[in-house]
């Protein structure tokens, strides 16, 4: 069968053809989609910083409603709302065993090698399909990788009761990070942003005070706001050096620094800051599940959404059908525009 979707056509230009959608195979899914959010690693590949998927579908925040299953799918029935988290992994390596698969040694983002959710049917291993809990809409549960990335990076922190946590950024994933760190305990907390829009949203996510992203005008605020630095400090931003000496300037002695944002290259650092101040570096990436019988990461963002102890609705500023998917792209690399989440509709029903 077929169906809409859209690819990319070259940087800075999306197109929504038709293509070929497959029956599942054995362990997987096909899936209607509901909702696809446009990441910071979309605007990436939109912009021509990183070489876009080829002949495959870009999307991989993603939820939907299973539509038909492969051979030997028993997890999952017919019409069941889902959250995709787009990894495969082997689920047998010393990696997988030791609850982190995001390292498996044969696994990695499916959804780019194969199509994602900025189309309306994609094909999923069912095992990479987390039930919605009710009350959680489908536009809410495509923010569940996102909220997971989040909530990885909080636990490799160690983040609970009490502890100062900083986040340098506050796109969907600082935000999230924000939201995460407040959900799980955390005292004061204290985030940057760089326009006002965002300043608004850390705020509502539960930051008690916003730094600006300037070099000397966030150092001069830093060290009004939490002199001696913080417990923990997130880096959601990546790009380049600035975020990062950021970080790690508002870091406390012997503190911890998590390193999230994506970089396209190599970036200079002075590892000075590190070994004088005795700091904690930790990189965080994607999601996996800190220990055994603990939830996954991505299980306890949709959790945490039921629970409304994170509210991912309140960062979703645009939502655009997939026929407006050049637009779509083009609101959330614009902040002027105000956007901070920006939600794709392939689904035909209102969702």
């Amino acid at each position: 069968m077929d169906a809409r979707a859209a690819r990319y056509v070259e940087p800075g230009r999306l197109e929504v053809r038709r293509v070929d959608v497959p029956e599942p195979g054995p362990g997987e899914v096909r899936i209607r989609v509901g909702g696809c959010g446009v990441c910071g690693s979309d605007l990436h590949f939109f912009s021509g910083a990183w070489d876009p998927p080829k002949d495959a579908t870009p999307g991989h925040e993603v939820s939907g409603v299973v539509e038909s299953a492969g051979v030997g799918v028993s997890s999952l029935a017919i019409g069941d709302p889902v959250s995709i988290e787009p990894l495969r992994y082997c689920g047998e390596c010393e990696h997988c065993l030791g609850g982190a698969h995001n390292q498996c040694e044969d696994g990695g983002f499916f959804i780019g090698k194969e199509d994602g959710g900025f189309g309306e049917l994609m094909i999923a291993p069912a095992m990479a399909c987390h039930p919605v809990p009710d009350g959680v809409t489908l536009e809410e549960a495509a923010l569940g990788e996102p909220l997971a990335v989040a909530i990885h990076a909080i636990r490799q922190a160690r983040v609970g009761s009490g502890l100062s946590v900083g986040v340098v950024g506050a796109g969907t994933i600082g935000l999230l990070a924000v939201a995460a760190a407040r959900a799980a305990g955390a005292g004061t907390i204290i985030a940057s942003a760089r326009h006002p829009h965002q300043a608004k949203a850390a705020r509502l996510a539960g930051a008690d005070a916003i730094l600006p992203t300037e070099g000397d005008a966030f150092v001069s605020a830093a060290e009004e706001a939490c002199p001696g630095g913080l417990d923990v400090v997130v880096e959601t931003v990546g790009g380049g050096a600035e975020p990062v000496a950021q970080a790690m300037a508002l870091a406390r002695k012997r503190g911890t620094v998590v390193f999230l944002g994506g970089f396209p290259g190599p970036i200079e650092m002075d590892p000075r800051t590190i070994v004088y101040k005795e700091l904690h570096v930790i990189g965080s990436f994607t999601y996996a599940r800190p220990g055994p019988g603990l939830r996954s990461d991505f299980q306890l963002a949709l959790d945490w959404m039921a629970a409304r102890r994170v509210d991912v609705a309140s960062i979703i500023t645009h939502r655009v059908p997939l026929d407006e998917i050049q637009r779509a792209h083009e609101i959330a690399a614009d902040k002027s525009s105000g956007s901070i989440k920006v939600v794709v509709k392939p689904a035909q029903e209102p969702v």
